[in-house]
């Protein structure tokens, strides 16, 4: 175990620590640094952490090479939504001069949109790639609309926004922070 993982273990210890403690006044729409939001008000918080029961999800997380907080703050621009950022140095580490990185953030909106993200830790390389794109599918063609043109401004469209063979509109572009979107709005043509 290198001191890295010791510090990150040690880290993840006093984040489930101080996340039982978590502060209860919430402020929609605000950023939040220091504790921790669960997904669901049904978590029992003297269960060890291997043993609660959370609804299951799949939802992207990012990683950024010392900008999330202002990806997520862009992301917060286009989406609405409550953002949570707890930064290395809120549970004491500033290891490395990375006090100031973001360690996790969560942006949530009303419609059920979760994205997390968080920076790299020194030494780790971020190595963007086609691997991996971001979709938003549904038939709100105004929402769906909305957030192409905010994410795809400053960035680059490589399939503009248009009605495609198989009846919706689809558009691909990456953002100004390089992440890669899918939008398709069914029956939006």
């Amino acid at each position: 175990m290198t001191a890295i993982d010791r510090t990150i273990g040690g880290m993840i210890g006093r984040f489930v620590q101080s996340s039982r403690a978590g502060s209860s006044n919430r402020t929609a729409g605000a950023v939040e640094t220091g504790g921790f939001r669960p997904p669901t008000s049904t978590l029992d918080w003297d269960e060890p952490f291997y043993r609660r029961s959370m609804t299951t999800r799949l939802n992207p997380y990012l990683s950024f090479a010392s900008d999330a907080s202002a990806a997520l703050a862009f992301y917060q621009d286009v989406f609405g939504g409550d953002l949570t950022i707890n930064h290395f140095g809120d549970f004491g580490t500033d290891d490395h001069g990375i006090g100031d990185q973001v360690m996790h953030g969560q942006l949530e909106t009303a419609s059920g949109l979760t994205l997390m993200a968080a920076d790299m830790l020194p030494g780790e390389t971020l190595r963007p790639g086609n691997n991996l794109a971001v979709s938003l599918g549904g038939d709100d063609t105004e929402e769906l609309r909305g957030y192409w043109q905010a994410l795809s401004d400053g960035g680059t469209v490589t399939v503009e926004l248009a009605t495609q063979p198989w009846g919706d509109e689809f558009g691909m572009c990456v953002d100004r922070f390089g992440t890669s979107w899918l939008v398709n709005i069914a029956g939006g043509g």
